[in-house]
């Protein structure tokens, strides 16, 4: 199907074709992280049933009060469709849902899901979509990497005017002491050797300043959830922390050696039962409106 003032090609396959990703996600992704789809959806963790629903039923709400548009739901940063087929079961079946990603790789493994959605590469700064198209935007684990404002005013611009904005985020609840200060640690410095502001280490929340200084959006909702533990042997826990971005964004080498360096540290750490390593999780929810 197609609307007016979209700009984008679709194949037969259901991918469309939009403007060239730009920005830091595109040197991500042509540093690599793009590659790495099948380590991504292997290690990464899903999300609650919990979370899902409460997006399902505020992406329900919009869609039952507002005009009707193009998308009822576009998901930015989608991936490898970790959150996109687990939301679709939440939605009705005749949901309009488009999938966007700056990794070609990451969507070919979305689309062999067959979730029966749309998807397209393209960044989230320039999106090949009409003002006005789209109901909710959703962003799972991803909008960190794009809280500039040239991407704000993007999704600013494709939302309707009732639309919402809604962003969720698994985090590790680390220590700040003990082994798990390792991890932390060993992190800070792969963010350091990138080049890349704390903002990217999701605690810090610079990305809600960015919202807040545009002023194009209102938060609504917050939740603070419990998420899925890790509990895994170390070699499990270095394959999570693999599919990280910011170590995605190094040369295989290179991120070996970060990896290698914290197997060293953990696995000279006195009495830690390699085996048997638990992280706690908390899932982060927040709901905004579009300002005028």
């Amino acid at each position: 199907m197609s609307g007016s003032g979209d700009v984008c090609d679709k194949s037969k396959s259901g991918h469309r074709r939009g403007g060239k990703p730009g920005g830091l996600v595109s040197d991500l992704v042509a540093g690599g992280f793009g590659h790495n789809s099948s380590s991504y959806e292997a290690h990464r963790p899903g999300y609650t049933p919990q979370a899902v629903s409460i997006i399902g039923r505020a992406v329900a709400a919009v869609a039952a009060e507002g005009d009707a548009t193009r998308y009822t739901v576009l998901e930015l940063g989608a991936g490898t469709g970790k959150l996109t087929e687990q939301l679709v079961k939440e939605l009705a079946p005749a949901t309009s849902y488009l999938a966007v990603d700056p990794s070609r790789n990451f969507l070919a493994a979305l689309e062999e899901k067959s979730l029966g959605v749309e998807t397209v590469v393209a960044s989230a700064d320039q999106l090949p979509l009409a003002a006005a198209s789209v109901q909710a935007v959703v962003c799972a684990q991803s909008f960190h990497w794009f809280s500039d404002r040239a991407s704000l005013s993007s999704i600013h611009r494709v939302l309707a005017p009732a639309g919402i904005l809604i962003l969720i985020w698994n985090k590790k609840r680390l220590a700040d002491s003990g082994w798990q200060r390792k991890i932390t640690e060993n992190f800070e410095e792969v963010i350091q050797r990138v080049g890349a502001s704390r903002r990217y280490a999701l605690h810090e929340y610079e990305w809600k300043e960015d919202i807040e200084e545009s002023q194009l959006f209102s938060l609504v909702e917050h939740h603070d959830l419990p998420g899925f533990a890790f509990r895994g042997s170390l070699e499990q826990l270095l394959a999570m922390i693999s599919t990280v971005s910011v170590y995605n964004s190094l040369d295989r080498d290179e991120r070996d050696r970060y990896l290698n360096k914290l197997r060293d540290d953990l696995t000279g750490w006195p009495g830690l039962d390699l085996q048997h390593l638990e992280l706690a999780r908390s899932t982060d929810l927040f709901i905004y409106s579009r300002n005028d």
